[in-house]
């Protein structure tokens, strides 16, 4: 049976609330950026540039992809030219480049004073809608934005694209740099082949670093958590005996707890969400994307504190394979 809307995001949706919390996030940064200064780019015309720099930030790294990817497939639509203009918290091209066309442009060949600028976040838990609902809304009003005449300067992180596009755009957006393939080909010979990904997303709980919105549980939960975390890892070995486990986990404590485990494969070293994590930190999500975007299947474990983190399901969009949910 069909889920009907709820009463607020009828109201978000159909009845203006959500294109008028974008009106007011847009000006408030089109204010913000019109104190900067850049040279025209009429060469262009009718541009969409993504961004994401220190005016404001798209969310944490698969936010961004879905956001970049999600703006190119828009674009295309429309013949609108696309480029990307990604300097914060990082430069997006230390390890992704561009693959079919140059998507590169500086800050400074930007006209903040004469381009228009949208602000489209995810707003699910604001307006309390399901992602259908949600991403039929972001298609319509970005959309809307691609007819508009001139630079489009847009911050977002729309997720509007399923698997199997999302494979081909990315492929066309980005390829890996030079330093992130060496990476990525060094811990390939590794593992060997074939193997499955599984992915932990504890953020803090088991104290490993700072992020908001999670805290450190007490040091006997977090000892029960590794212990029903490891066995699943031992559980989904016995489904694959033929198979190495890649472990993707944000909690160095965790894959530290694994290396008695012969059959898993875990990368040393901090993760965490982009906006708070230093480069090397950087540098190991996307080794770990790109590992889990080549395994047979990716296994996202979930319990009520582990978080739900899109991070393996992006991975899978990238390399398209299977990819799974696991409740424990």
């Amino acid at each position: 049976m069909k889920k009907s809307p709820s009463l607020r995001s009828f109201i978000a949706y159909r009845l203006g609330a959500a294109s008028l919390a974008y009106y007011i996030k847009s000006k408030n940064l089109k204010r913000r950026l019109a104190l900067r200064t850049g040279n025209a780019i009429d060469k262009i015309g009718d541009c969409i540039i993504y961004a994401n720099d220190d005016a404001c930030q798209n969310g944490g790294l698969c936010d961004c992809l879905h956001g970049m990817v999600s703006a190119y497939y828009i674009a295309k639509q429309y013949d609108n030219p696309f480029k990307i203009c990604f300097t914060a918290p990082f430069h997006l091209d230390e390890y992704l480049l561009p693959n079919l066309f140059d998507w590169r442009i500086e800050s400074d060949e930007i006209d903040y004073q004469s381009c228009i600028v949208r602000n489209v976040p995810m707003m699910l838990s604001r307006f309390h809608a399901t992602w259908a609902e949600e991403r039929a809304f972001h298609y319509r009003y970005l959309c809307q934005i691609a007819r508009y005449k001139g630079t489009k300067l847009l911050y977002s992180n729309a997720h509007l694209v399923g698997e199997v596009e999302f494979c081909h755009l990315f492929s066309e957006l980005f390829k890996p740099s030079s330093k992130l393939q060496e990476q990525i080909d060094s811990h390939l010979a590794i593992i060997g082949n074939p193997y499955i990904g599984a992915s932990f997303r504890f953020r803090n709980l088991l104290g490993d670093f700072f992020e908001p919105g999670s805290s450190p549980l007490n040091p006997d939960e977090q000892a029960e958590l590794i212990q029903r975390s490891t066995s699943q890892i031992e559980t989904l070995h016995q489904s694959y005996p033929k198979h190495r486990i890649f472990v993707a986990s944000d909690s160095v404590r965790f894959c530290s707890s694994l290396q008695s485990l012969p059959y898993v494969y875990c990368i040393q070293g901090s993760r965490g969400h982009i906006a708070y994590q230093a480069a090397d930190s950087i540098m190991s999500s996307f080794v770990d994307l790109f590992l889990l975007s080549k395994s047979e299947v990716n296994n996202l474990f979930i319990t009520d504190k582990l978080y739900h983190s899109g991070f393996a399901m992006t991975a899978s969009f990238v390399g398209n394979v299977p990819y799974r949910e696991l409740y424990f």
